[in-house]
């Protein structure tokens, strides 16, 4: 029974690690209040240049451009940052989690190599018993190394429709 909970808790985890990350990552990297208030600075000068005349008043109107292009140039700056930092940590904690997951798999494989995850009543894999049962040689079982393949085209067809 262990070896049926790891394995399958195993293989979806590999395939729900991303979406779980862009979740998290979604909501612990979100805005700050920096950005915000930028973001309501640039709002106020672009509401005030749409009041000025550009040809009227051209040196304020001029002033109010750069302002607003240099605030934009520094947001822009800050989410770049903020999206690079965060790019990196996503790849970091992605490739460390499926490498912890393939090492797993990998130990399970080399350690229950012979053993069968599931064992069916007589006649249930009928036609297909000696591909189930590979690389073991016991009757009406499920090996681990199927086990993990059937588990793993189950999870990505269920994140696929999903």
């Amino acid at each position: 029974m262990y070896l049926f909970i790891t394995s399958t808790l195993s293989c979806f985890l590999d395939l729900l690690v991303g979406i779980i990350i862009k979740y998290v990552f979604t909501w612990l990297f979100s805005g700050s209040k920096q950005d915000q208030s930028l973001r309501i600075e640039l709002i106020n000068i672009k509401q005030e240049m749409n009041q000025i005349s550009m040809i009227d008043e051209f040196p304020k109107y001029a002033k109010l451009q750069r302002k607003y292009n240099k605030l934009e140039n520094e947001l822009k700056k800050r989410v770049n940052n903020r999206v690079a930092s965060r790019m990196k940590i996503h790849v970091t904690i992605t490739s460390i989690t499926y490498a912890l997951n393939v090492i797993l798999i990998s130990v399970l494989v080399y350690m229950y190599r012979n053993e069968p995850v599931v064992v069916l009543p007589n006649g249930m894999l009928s036609p297909l018993e000696n591909i189930f049962k590979w690389p073991g040689s016991y009757a009406n079982g499920i090996s681990l190394t199927m086990w993990i393949f059937m588990t793993r085209v189950a999870a990505s067809s269920c994140i696929d429709i999903g």
